[in-house]
């Protein structure tokens, strides 16, 4: 029974990332404007230039590969200040989702030069990753 709950959560945890993919302008709208989708291409390119400039290690940029989404767009509510968003998308997030969105955050800034807000975006949050995300200030959005 354990492989197949673990099974069903794969894929409520990938249909919610294509989900999410796909209408990033909707979920990140609370926080940036003009939003546009980063492709994992752009994203490995920029990554292996900051690797060769001595900028992130190798490590650093596999770990950053990893990210579930990363958007592009300007603030909000400072329509002049253009940031990065990563975000990490789970069904149900737990502290290593936020944990990784402020490490792959800090990553990604590093090797594009802008700032980047780090994002959990889920269904439902625990007390303890609510805690966490305030703690590391990363941003938690909602599904439901």
């Amino acid at each position: 029974m354990g492989d197949l709950e673990a099974d069903l959560k794969f894929l409520r945890d990938y249909s919610l990332e294509t989900k999410v993919r796909e209408r990033a302008y909707a979920y990140l709208a609370g926080i940036i404007i003009r939003c546009k989708v980063i492709d994992i291409y752009s994203l490995a390119e920029r990554l292996e230039e900051a690797e060769d400039g001595g900028i992130i290690t190798e490590e650093e940029s596999l770990s950053a590969l990893n990210i579930d989404l990363l958007a592009e767009g300007f603030l909000k509510d400072d329509k002049e200040r253009k940031v990065l968003v990563a975000v990490e998308v789970s069904v149900e997030p737990d502290i290593e989702d936020v944990k990784n969105a402020k490490e792959r955050s800090k990553i990604i800034e590093k090797a594009f030069g802008f700032p980047v807000i780090p994002v959990v975006i889920g269904e439902t949050f625990t007390k303890g990753v609510k805690n966490k995300a305030k703690e590391l200030e990363v941003m938690l959005i909602s599904t439901k």
